[in-house]
C-alpha cells in the first residue's frame, strides 16, 4: 500500500497551481498523482470499485483516461495541502475539475462501458457531498442502468478473476449507494435492487488473486472458508438500512422488531476480527482498512438507533424514563457514535465524511440532547454535554472540506438552540415537532445555488422556531448555550430546589 497521502501533500508544498484549475493541476504530475492518492486515502469507506495497486500502475503507464482522473481529482482535492489561492475556498476546489470530468463525459455519456459506470459514480458521488443530491440520483441511476446493460452483475464464469472482482466492487458501491442515499427524498429507483449480493473478496484474499501465484475460483462463494470482509458487512447492514428508513418515513414502527432481530443476529455472527474492540482499531489502521471499519460499526449503532427512535417521550414532564429498556438501548448506541468517532480520531486523525455520516451525528445528538434534557442526575448530564461536543468538533473539522457538512452544522445548531428556549414546548402527538424530529435525522441538503463559502447549504426550517436570543447567538456563531458550563450549572441549582 502506497504511503500515506497527507505525508506526499506536504511534499508538494513549492509547487505552483495558481488557483487549481485542471491544467494547472495536470500541469504538475506529482500533485496529481497526490490527489489520486488523496480518492483513496478518504473514500474507500463508500468506493471500492477501484484496487488502488492497480490503478496506480495503470497511471504510471499513463493508461488512465482523462475524464476518470478529472473525477476522481475532483474529490481528492479537497484533502490537498498544495498551495491554491484562496484556501479559505478549499470546499470548493473541486468544481473546475469535476465540470472538466462532465465536459468529457458529454461524448460518451449515452456510450455503457466500464469507464462511463466508473464516471458516473464519482459524479455522484461529487454532487452527493459537495453538489445537490437530485443531480447525484440521476448520475447513479445511469450508473445502474448502464450495469443493467452491460449485465455486469452476471459476469462470464470465464472471466478473469481480477477484472470479475472488480466488477463485483463496482456493483457493491452502486448498491451501497443507492441503499444509504438520503432517504428524505423519497426518490424511487429505477431499476429493482441488484440481487443476490455480489460476494467480496477480503483484501488478503483479493492480494493473492492479483498475485496469480495460486488458482483461486472466480467466485468467492465457492471457497471453503472465506476470509471476514468488512465490505461485505458494510453491503449487509446497508440492506438493513434501507428498509428501515422505508419504514422510518412511514412511521410504521411496528414492522421494526424482525429488522432489530436482524441486527442483533448480524452482530453475534460477526467474525472476531471485525468486532469493535482496541486491538482490532489499531489493526486496521496498520492494514489501511479503519476508515471502512469505523463506517461499519456507526452505521450499525445508527440503524439500531432509528429503529428505536420513537422510545423517546419528548413530553418532557420531568418523569424520567431512563429506566426503560429502550431508552437505555437507544443511549448506549447513541454514545458508541461519540465513541467511535473520538477514539480514531485520537487514533489516527480520520473523520467520515460522506452524506450518510451527516445523518449519523444528527441522529446521536438528537438523542443526547434529550437525554441532557430529561436527566437529572449530574454526572449524567456532564457526560451527555461532552458527547455532544464531540460531534459538534466533529463537523467543524468536516465542514472545512465539505460544503455539505455546512448545511449539517447549521442545521445541528439550530436544533441545539430551539431546544433550550425556555418558552419552546415539546408535545409527543405534536405533529409539527415529529415533523420536526424527522426533518432533523432524515434530511440533508439537496442543492446549492450558491458558491459562496460562508452561505452555501444554509437551510430556512428550524430557524422559525427560533427567538430572538438564539438569533442573535447564531448570527455571532456563539457556542449553543446547552453546551456550556453555565447551563450544567443552573441545572443543578433548579435540581437541588425542586426544579425541572
Amino acid at each position: 500500500m502506497p504511503r500515506n497521502a497527507c505525508l506526499e501533500c506536504r511534499r508538494n508544498s513549492g509547487l505552483d497551481v495558481g488557483t487549481g484549475t485542471a491544467s494547472e493541476i495536470l500541469r504538475e504530475g506529482e500533485l496529481t498523482q497526490t490527489l489520486v492518492l488523496l480518492y483513496f486515502q478518504n473514500f474507500h469507506d463508500i468506493h471500492f470499485m477501484f484496487d488502488q495497486t492497480i490503478f496506480l500502475r495503470r497511471f504510471a503507464l499513463g493508461d488512465i483516461p482523462k475524464v476518470l482522473l478529472y473525477a476522481i481529482m475532483a474529490l481528492g482535492i479537497r484533502y490537498s495541502h498544495a498551495p491554491f489561492q484562496n484556501p479559505h475556498l478549499r470546499p470548493h476546489w473541486g468544481e473546475p475539475l469535476y465540470h472538466q470530468a462532465r465536459q468529457l463525459l458529454k461524448e460518451d455519456f449515452d456510450h455503457p462501458s466500464l469507464t462511463t459506470i466508473q464516471v458516473y459514480v464519482l459524479l455522484a458521488t461529487y454532487n452527493l457531498t459537495f453538489g445537490g443530491a437530485r443531480k447525484a440520483w440521476m448520475f447513479l441511476s445511469f450508473a445502474r442502468s448502464f450495469v443493467a446493460i452491460l449485465k455486469l452483475d452476471k459476469p462470464a464464469s470465464d472471466m478473469d478473476p481480477v477484472q470479475a472482482e472488480l466488477c463485483r466492487r463496482l456493483i457493491a458501491t452502486i448498491i451501497l449507494m443507492e441503499n444509504t442515499f438520503p432517504p428524505s427524498l423519497g426518490l424511487a429507483r429505477s431499476l429493482p435492487p441488484i440481487s443476490p449480493l455480489p460476494q467480496l473478496y477480503s483484501e488478503e484474499e483479493f492480494d493473492i488473486v492479483k498475485s496469480s501465484a495460486f488458482a483461486y475460483p472466480n467466485n468467492r462463494s465457492s471457497m471453503p472458508s472465506p476470509l471476514p470482509c468488512v465490505t461485505q458487512e458494510i453491503l449487509i447492514l446497508s440492506g438493513i438500512y434501507y428498509r428501515v428508513c422505508q419504514l422510518f418515513r412511514e412511521s410504521d414502527t411496528q414492522q421494526f422488531a424482525p429488522l432489530q432481530h436482524k441486527l442483533s443476529d448480524w452482530n453475534t455472527s460477526l467474525h472476531p476480527s471485525l468486532a469493535y474492540t482496541q486491538a482490532n482499531l489499531e489493526t486496521h489502521q496498520q492494514k489501511f482498512t479503519l476508515r471502512s471499519f469505523m463506517y461499519m460499526h456507526l452505521l450499525y449503532a445508527y440503524i439500531w438507533q432509528l429503529t428505536l427512535f420513537d422510545s423517546l417521550d419528548w413530553t418532557l414532564s420531568g418523569s424520567s424514563d431512563a429506566d426503560n429498556g429502550s431508552t437505555l438501548l437507544i443511549h448506549q448506541h447513541a454514545s458508541a457514535t461519540t465513541s467511535i468517532i473520538q477514539q480514531v480520531w485520537s487514533l489516527a486523525h480520520l473523520d467520515l465524511h460522506n452524506a450518510c455520516f451527516g445523518q449519523m451525528i444528527k441522529t446521536a445528538q438528537v438523542i443526547l440532547t434529550y437525554l441532557l434534557l430529561t436527566t437529572t442526575e449530574p454526572r449524567v448530564m456532564a457526560t451527555a454535554q461532552s458527547q455532544l461536543l464531540v460531534l459538534r468538533d466533529c463537523l467543524i473539522r468536516v465542514k472545512a472540506h465539505c460544503r455539505l457538512y455546512n448545511w449539517v452544522f447549521d442545521q445541528a445548531e439550530w436544533f441545539l438552540r430551539i431546544v433550550n428556549q425556555a418558552d419552546f414546548k415539546f408535545h409527543q402527538n405534536s405533529q409539527r415537532w415529529k415533523s420536526i424530529l424527522q426533518f432533523q435525522v432524515m434530511s440533508l441538503g439537496t442543492s446549492y445555488e450558491r458558491l459562496d463559502y460562508e452561505t452555501a447549504g444554509r437551510s430556512s426550517g428550524l430557524e422559525s422556531l427560533a427567538d430572538a436570543e438564539s438569533l442573535e447567538q447564531h448570527r455571532k456563531e456563539q457556542i449553543p448555550t446547552i453546551l456550556t458550563p453555565s447551563y450544567i450549572a443552573e441545572r443543578h441549582v433548579r435540581v437541588r430546589t425542586g426544579g425541572s
